[in-house]
């Protein structure tokens, strides 16, 4: 059915283009997509004004000596990349709370860390990712929809925003990060100063949504103030995907999975080998 939109399809597809097909010259549906949600994100534009309070948090380098000024930001040439910076193109990333700030570094127990508060030294506009969230009867409404192509549309905004915050593992790929940095780069040559998406840690408040920015211009916010904090306790929240109940056999059964292992080794007989194996499916019943 055609939605005359785009859907979390056209997301997954233009994702799967740029981290294994191409980036620089991209296709005519890829540029589609990128056209939409030039339209699509005009609602998630938020202005930032002058003077706003952020936070920004580095490891101490040495014991618990504070940062300097210069190390607390990015350098240029640094030859890093980030969820919204591409290789060796620096950004500003700060958050909106300070507790928020040091769980983004992940320091260890007691370990110092330097926290700077930034103020923005002018008026900004960016891009919100974390804008559209889920109404807690999106998805179970979602068949009984009057206007599918607006709720089909949201559920691509709700993607493309999850893929800023989901954090990346030991075993992924920086290539995750093409996507968002594609998207971060297209709203910079729009003329937006940054993009905000939410942040995965909640604390202390889990009802509080905080997010992360990222500034295109390492100088639109200054430095005023600094501390040396260490983390003190760490929480974590669990939730269970499946659950998978041991099976306890008793003697018998444990005789015929050895029987029946034996019979698979050392016999050939086709009808053999199903007669244990329908005696092994009914012990595990």
């Amino acid at each position: 059915m055609d939605y005359q939109g785009k859907t979390i399809e056209d997301f997954v597809r233009f994702t799967e283009e740029v981290k294994r097909e191409r980036r620089t010259f991209l296709s005519s549906e890829s540029l589609d997509f990128l056209e939409w949600y030039k339209e699509a994100a005009c609602k998630h534009v938020t202005k930032i004004p002058k003077d706003k309070k952020f936070f920004r948090a580095r490891k101490c380098e040495k014991g618990d000596q504070l940062i300097s000024i210069e190390g607390i930001k990015p350098v240029p040439d640094l030859g890093a990349e980030g969820r919204a910076n591409a290789y060796n193109i620096s950004m500003l990333y700060l958050s909106d709370e300070r507790d928020i700030a040091i769980s983004e570094i992940r320091p260890g127990l007691r370990e110092p860390v330097t926290v700077a508060t930034f103020l923005t030294n002018r008026d900004m506009q960016i891009i919100d990712f974390a804008a559209e969230r889920p109404s807690p009867y999106h998805y179970a409404r979602l068949g009984k929809r009057d206007n599918p192509k607006q709720y089909h549309q949201k559920d691509c905004l709700l993607a493309i925003g999850d893929a800023f915050s989901k954090p990346l593992s030991i075993n992924d790929s920086k290539r995750e990060y093409i996507p968002t940095q594609i998207l971060a780069e297209y709203f910079r040559s729009l003329g937006y100063d940054g993009v905000a998406y939410q942040s995965q840690f909640c604390v202390p408040d889990e009802s509080i949504l905080h997010k992360n920015y990222a500034l295109f211009d390492l100088d639109a916010a200054d430095a005023i103030g600094f501390e040396v904090c260490e983390v003190e306790k760490q929480f974590i929240k669990v939730q269970t995907k499946r659950s998978y109940q041991e099976f306890k056999c008793d003697k018998v059964v444990k005789a015929i999975i050895r029987l029946h292992q034996t019979f698979l080794i050392k016999q050939k007989n086709t009808a053999v080998c199903m007669w244990h194996r329908i005696l092994i499916k009914f012990a595990y019943l």
